[in-house]
């Protein structure tokens, strides 16, 4: 017995020496590694006027701007680089005080006031068009309709079988769209830990794959929602994290961006209204999920692509299902009937009038000032921009001062590199314009605003 008690205890020993031993030697591979990025970035940087000595000192620079930060640099000769950034997730960088133009908060953008109205609807109106709103598990084409029972589909009453690559254990969600002489079915299923998603076109009781290049996978699970004509329509798969598709005839773009997390809402069934007058388009996404009212407006700007997004967030009641029916559009504005179902399952009516922008008025956002630890003298600039690299703000024009009074026109670009020598200065001012508009419905659309230099104190 004493014996087996001895054995153990030496065991128990020899297991501590390995892991101290083990420690040791990842100590001393991370300080191998340390010395070595630091011999790279500095041997790497010789000859340039801007040398890096570590990729890791990385310094928050203590201004207003909380974007604002610092990468000293050392060497022959001292430079910091400086970035002012803002992509419009809350409003602390902007001068709320000066500036006129509005921020979308579930958009992340900024662009000129939304001009519409939210109202009763009149009697006649209702009884008129409260038969046409869409009953979204039926769809109806030239006296024939599809229709949706649980995760069966059947076409004029008939079952339909999926087609082969569909497992009917594996379907999660089954939705219908119509355009003007095309069904639409999109299945979720159920994919190991996430969900993928499929679009068919489903004519003479036949299914046609769409968005055959484009696979839809997710780890949210979502419903698909669809809207417009046979040549233009859009695909929305209505998850947390959104994914769209604007198709037209063998053109597909990636819309996604105007369907991330705020705008989609923790996700909701999307069902799309496209709407035209003359050269004004505009798309209506509204919510058909029972417990998320949502209305959301891409606009085209009197353009092929679409331009911006608003989202409607203070016409509803927290727990209101709201459906929308398109009037008319004209000049003035476009019409909708919206039949409201409260928590009580009662019903009410209401008219909303879209009437474009505010923007008869040149239109200014204002930053906050930004301010240094010390004087400092700008040397170069590096990147200047309005808006994502792929998707700028043509229409908008950027500013800078030094002295809040006189102002100067920014070049906009990425790898600038430009001189740029301003200062000694403790603080800077930036604004962005943007030019009065004659067309109501036409509003320039910023995501996101860079400036970026080199400066030395």
């Amino acid at each position: 017995m004493p014996k087996n008690k001895i054995k153990k205890h030496f065991y128990d020993r020899r297991h501590w020496y390995y892991f101290i031993f083990y420690v040791f030697f990842l100590f001393l591979i991370y300080c191998f590694a340390c010395s070595f990025f630091n011999n790279f970035f500095n041997k790497s940087a010789q000859g340039s006027n801007f040398s890096v000595t570590s990729l890791f000192n990385f310094v928050p620079e203590n201004t207003v701007s909380s974007s604002t930060e610092i990468i000293k640099v050392e060497g022959p000769k001292t430079n910091i680089f400086s970035t002012f950034f803002d992509s419009f997730a809350n409003s602390t960088q902007i001068d709320a005080t000066n500036t006129n133009l509005y921020r979308d908060d579930a958009a992340n953008a900024i662009m000129f006031p939304p001009d519409y109205s939210w109202g009763v609807a009149d009697n006649e109106t209702v009884l008129k068009n409260q038969d046409k709103f869409i009953n979204p598990n039926r769809r109806c084409l030239n006296g024939q309709c599809l229709e949706q029972r649980d995760n069966n589909l059947l076409f004029q009453d008939k079952l339909v079988t999926f087609p082969r690559e569909i497992k009917k254990s594996d379907i999660v969600a089954l939705t219908l769209g119509a355009l003007d002489s095309k069904w639409l079915v999109g299945i979720t299923l159920k994919d190991g830990k996430n969900y993928q998603g499929k679009v068919y076109y489903f004519s003479d009781n036949k299914f046609t794959p769409l968005l055959t290049n484009k696979k839809i996978s997710s780890q949210y699970l979502g419903e698909f929602g669809f809207g417009g004509h046979d040549s233009d329509f859009l695909v929305i798969y209505g998850a947390y994290l959104g994914i769209a598709y604007r198709v037209q005839g063998n053109n597909i773009t990636d819309i996604s961006k105007f369907f991330d997390y705020r705008a989609m809402d923790k996700g909701f069934r999307p069902e799309v209204i496209r709407t035209s007058n003359g050269q004004i388009t505009n798309w209506y996404i509204y919510s058909l999920s029972p417990d998320k009212s949502r209305f959301i407006k891409l606009w085209q700007n009197e353009n092929q692509e679409i331009s911006g997004e608003t989202v409607y967030q203070d016409i509803f009641s927290e727990n209101d299902a709201v459906s929308f029916y398109f009037l008319n559009a004209s000049d003035s504005g476009f019409n909708f009937l919206a039949r409201i179902k409260n928590s009580d399952n009662n019903y009410s009516w209401q008219i909303f009038s879209d009437q474009g922008f505010k923007n008869n008025f040149a239109g200014q956002l204002i930053f906050n000032p930004v301010l240094a630890n010390e004087k400092i003298t700008i040397e170069k600039l590096a990147n200047s921009s309005l808006g994502q690299q792929n998707d700028s703000c043509p229409d908008a024009k950027f500013l800078f001062s030094a002295d809040n009074k006189n102002w100067e026109t920014l070049p906009l670009g990425y790898y600038l590199n430009q001189d740029f020598f301003r200062g000694p200065l403790e603080v800077y001012y930036l604004h962005v314009d943007f030019p009065a508009q004659t067309n109501k419905f036409y509003s320039p659309y910023l995501t996101e605003v860079l400036f970026d230099f080199y400066y030395q104190s």
